[in-house]
């Protein structure tokens, strides 16, 4: 479109943001057939100070296919433990992260067709009661090392469920615990689903499983 994208990765209390703005143009492609190009910036924002100009840290360009995942490092943002907590690991202590330097990777699908919603989805909301009324629930398997790092969060698994009510796929939807991502993956392949909910419709079901990781002790 000619107007850009914008995603908020993150907002802070006071007001500043780290912001992935996505330009997208056509380009001379092949010479014969156009191409498509992105151009993506990652700016710090300052809030409501409009005195303050936005940093930007990256401006990058690539020429997309549809169907294909693009990733990169934004080399110049580098965050300590304790910006890494304040802008992504909200309520987590900065001490949980220090020793170490964080860095941004931004990754983009590109789906250049129409998207198409599955013929049956369940949104988060309708997916509390999928959940509810699964046949088999597998917890997520929690490493000690995790336990004792004292992070709490939630991680959000989209999956698929065919007509025999196993998971044929599943992936990371939103996680705010990406140390269990791997986990809640494979936590959630081994749910399984009533033979009832394709009694009248055989199509496969979209839907989430989410797990929740709290303190010691609650």
């Amino acid at each position: 479109t000619s107007k850009p994208s914008i995603i908020n990765l993150t907002r802070q209390i006071d007001g500043r943001s780290i912001v992935l703005e996505v330009n997208g143009a056509q380009s001379p492609g092949d010479g014969v057939n156009p191409g498509t190009s992105l151009v993506n910036l990652v700016n710090l924002q300052f809030g409501n100070e409009q005195s303050i100009k936005p940093i930007s840290y990256s401006i990058t360009p690539l020429e997309v296919e549809h169907g294909m995942t693009y990733f990169y490092l934004v080399k110049a943002l580098t965050l300590n433990s304790s910006d890494y907590a304040k802008f992504f690991r909200a309520n987590q202590s900065p001490a949980a992260f220090v020793g170490k330097k964080y860095y941004l990777v931004i990754g983009l699908g590109v789906d250049l067709d129409k998207t198409v919603t599955p013929a049956r989805y369940f949104d988060e909301r309708q997916s509390v009661k999928l959940q509810e009324g699964a046949t088999k629930q597998a917890p997520m398997e929690i490493d000690e090392s995790l336990r004792k790092s004292g992070l709490t969060g939630m991680v959000r698994v989209r999956v698929e469920i065919g007509p025999d009510g196993h998971v044929t796929l599943a992936n990371i939807a939103y996680s705010t615990l990406p140390e269990a991502n791997v986990q809640a993956v494979a936590a959630a392949r081994q749910w399984e689903f009533p033979a009832s909910l394709f009694a009248t419709d055989k199509n496969p079901i979209t839907g989430f499983i989410s797990f929740n990781v709290a303190a010691a002790g609650r």
